[in-house]
């Protein structure tokens, strides 16, 4: 997989990520600091790979916005959480899982703009 920075201290920076490293890792650190990037998702070496970035990027993306002050927009909900709160930013990125998992539609993120919500829309139902 391949991975540029897009924001913060490695903006323009595009590495090929080792299947070695485990892709939560790698986004939630990015997340943890602010930083914006993008998956090439046409670099992923197996469905197995891909999948497992697909839900490692949207979870770190709900991270990011939730831990940074935005909010997250999914099936006309919106969540959000105080911040710097953890207990609140536990219960808000519990809530946006369960939403989104509850759905059954497979989900794409519409927008992810670091001045606005992160807009999650549904792709297409799972059955």
């Amino acid at each position: 997989m391949r991975v540029t920075v897009l924001t913060g201290r490695y903006a323009g920076h595009s590495r090929e990520i080792p299947s070695s490293v485990n892709p939560s890792d790698l986004l939630d650190e990015l997340a943890r600091n602010n930083e914006n990037w993008r998956c090439h998702w046409d670099t992923a070496t197996s469905q197995e790979e891909l999948f497992a970035w697909v839900r490692a990027d949207l979870m770190a993306r709900i991270a990011r916005a939730l831990l940074f002050g935005r909010s997250v927009v999914f099936a006309e909900q919106v969540f959000s959480c105080r911040k710097g709160d953890r207990k609140d930013f536990l219960r808000a990125i519990g809530e946006v899982e369960d939403a989104i998992v509850t759905s059954n539609v497979m989900v794409r993120v519409a927008s992810d703009e670091d001045d606005g919500p992160l807009v999650i829309e549904m792709a297409a139902s799972m059955q």
